[in-house]
């Protein structure tokens, strides 16, 4: 939440005009349409019921926590990662990122 306790991963569909989500998203689609493009899009939180490092990503989007886990971190488990799209998320930025801009 922001200083005055909006939840900023649900409004990236349409960010408020100004907003830290819309200025956050125009950044992310510069990157988007630069000629390296964009590898990856992390979108970094706590969990209160899940310990050490995990992604929940989209469907397809295997390739980074696959590199984490080679990498051989005890700390990232790849076996609490989950891949799927629930419709409840869909104006989050994980969901907007990969749907609206193609980032995999």
């Amino acid at each position: 939440a922001n200083s005055i306790g909006k939840d900023l991963n649900r409004c990236w569909e349409k960010p408020d005009p100004g907003s830290e989500v819309a200025l956050a998203r125009s950044v992310i689609e510069n990157c988007c349409s630069s000629p390296g493009g964009v590898f990856a899009f992390l979108d970094l939180h706590a969990h209160s019921r899940r310990h050490g490092a995990f992604t929940l990503s989209n469907p397809s989007t295997q390739a980074l926590p696959d590199v984490l886990a080679e990498l051989g971190d005890p700390v990232f488990d790849r076996k609490q990662c989950v891949f799927s799209y629930d419709k409840s998320k869909r104006g989050s930025a994980r969901c907007v990122v990969w749907k609206e801009l193609g980032v995999k």
